[in-house]
């Protein structure tokens, strides 16, 4: 019984250890992090083209590419956090908001579709 008792406690050490530095490792990632360039979301197209417009910007930890069309094997191991930090530190930056749409005079070649409009400027 005390063998039982032994390796769970080296089998729960292993895994808060484990936790621990996963934690640590992406935090250290995040760090050195920086925005993307312009990213087209869909979110806002040509009028008439359906082309769409680099409008959002997100955040990518050091030597993570976090791109729709691209998964890498360390973007999908850090998954979890880097849904975390963006939700809660770090936010999608719009390029540009409806309102510059309207003030640059485009309003008229740019359409916002129905998947949400741009981002909102910190």
């Amino acid at each position: 019984m005390t063998n039982f008792k032994f390796n769970t406690r080296r089998i729960a050490y292993a895994a808060l250890t484990s936790m621990c530095a996963y934690v640590l490792v992406y935090a250290a990632m995040s760090f050195f992090g920086e925005y993307s360039r312009p990213l087209v979301t869909g979110r806002v197209q040509y009028k008439g083209w359906g082309l769409g417009i680099p409008d959002t910007c997100i955040w990518q930890p050091a030597g993570m590419f976090v791109f729709p069309q691209r998964i890498e094997p360390l973007t999908l191991f850090f998954l979890p956090l880097n849904t975390l930090d963006r939700a809660l530190w770090h936010p999608d930056i719009s390029s540009f908001t409806s309102e510059d749409i309207q003030i640059l005079g485009i309003d008229r070649l740019i359409i916002e579709t129905s998947r949400g409009s741009p981002a909102k400027k910190p």
